[in-house]
């Protein structure tokens, strides 16, 4: 596209510059092309520089995408910068589709860290997928944290997927944890469901009556 390599050549030269060209393209697919090579760069090294631009995007498809890949790439760098920013964008829609790219990225850096933050946020859709997307990043590093944020999920749905990948990942890792979890805990019939699905042992607390 004519619109990308006018702002790779730009980019190289002066990114400042080319980034406020993209960004004020008024077409808004050459907005789009102009910005998809320059975000990820920026992203990575000075995501503070380009935060505003990113805060005024359009939180429609594809721009959506953009956001969440470049609030992902911060989370990389620096996950409490990025968790501040996005709770305070005035876009409630765009920051509630970048806080699960934060928590999953921060919960692999700092699995307590970013439980706190997710704990803080207020109660709703956007703290539940928040939730979710901890449990996931969580997973490979802290099981039992990622166990503690899985029992915090209201929805039905959420929470039996949660409980079921915290079970099929733990288990492998410390069965007898995994199965006193289990045991104090009240195990939903869709968690229950993936479980038998996946092959979890028939014999295990998660399929007897839940507390």
């Amino acid at each position: 596209v004519a619109i990308e390599t006018v702002a790779r050549t730009w980019f190289e030269k002066d990114p400042g510059l080319a980034v406020k060209w993209a960004a004020e393209l008024p077409d808004l697919q050459d907005r789009f092309f102009g910005l998809r090579p320059l975000l990820p760069k920026l992203a990575e090294t000075d995501p503070a520089s380009v935060a505003s631009y990113v805060a005024a995007l359009p939180t429609k498809e594809p721009f959506s995408h953009l956001s969440e890949d470049f609030a992902g790439q911060w989370a990389d760098m620096d996950p409490s910068a990025a968790a501040v920013w996005a709770a305070g964008l005035a876009a409630p829609a765009l920051s509630g589709r970048m806080l699960p790219q934060i928590a999953r990225a921060w919960a692999g850096d700092d699995p307590k860290a970013a439980a706190a933050w997710i704990v803080s946020l207020p109660p709703g859709r956007d703290r539940e997928f928040a939730a979710s997307s901890y449990v996931l990043g969580a997973l490979n590093y802290d099981p039992p944290m990622a166990a503690e944020m899985a029992m915090t999920l209201s929805n039905e749905n959420m929470g039996g997927e949660a409980i079921a990948n915290v079970a099929l990942r733990w288990i492998h890792a410390d069965p007898s944890a995994t199965e006193a979890w289990l045991t104090r805990i009240r195990v939903p019939e869709t968690a229950k469901k993936k479980l038998q699905d996946n092959g979890f042992p028939k014999t295990s607390a998660a399929f007897r009556s839940s507390p």
